[in-house]
């Protein structure tokens, strides 16, 4: 897909925010009060965090993002965001509903961070994974991004959160 009509899409739908940094990056939203925020995209890094037990190493694998706290602070204890993933994201999502994972985030020492193993069924604990809908998707035109409505199931309390998608963490907090 030529990226002209990926940064026609990216101004269309979130106007005055920054687009994209690819064609086939999700996009999230925090929508609130008529109003759209992009939730940026953290730079997160795998951690490993190594204990000795008599001559027996266990080492837990994290992924920690740099910072105590997201930048973008949701007032909402039950936000709405949209996800616009490209053609090919979604036929992922179909494939694998792994694909798309809200996660509690721990504070630790400056970062925050979330436990998880190498698993793609079952890549964080399911003490860190929050429940949420995930609405069926619709198609926008011209670039064919498929626009999904997620709503966390119940209330979130105050803390650090991010959504996981393919990877990325589009991280968030909540107040």
């Amino acid at each position: 897909m030529p990226i002209f009509p990926a940064l026609l899409i990216a101004f269309t739908l979130w106007a005055g925010h920054s687009a994209p940094s690819a064609a086939d990056d999700p996009v999230v939203t925090w929508m609130a009060h008529g109003r759209s925020t992009v939730v940026n995209v953290a730079n997160a890094e795998e951690r490993h965090h190594t204990f000795r037990i008599l001559i027996i190493g266990i080492a837990k694998l994290f992924m920690a993002i740099d910072k105590a706290h997201s930048a973008l602070r949701v007032t909402d204890g039950s936000p709405e965001f949209r996800i616009a993933l490209s053609p090919g994201a979604e036929q992922e999502l179909l494939k694998r509903p792994q694909f798309v994972v809200l996660v509690r985030l721990t504070s630790n020492d400056g970062v925050r961070e979330v436990r998880f193993s190498r698993n793609e069924e079952k890549p964080f604990s399911k003490d860190d994974v929050i429940p949420f809908t995930l609405g069926p998707g619709t198609t926008e035109s011209p670039t064919s991004a498929v626009i999904h409505r997620a709503i966390v199931t119940g209330k979130l309390k105050p803390g650090e959160y991010a959504f996981v998608i393919d990877g990325k963490f589009y991280d968030f907090g909540v107040n």
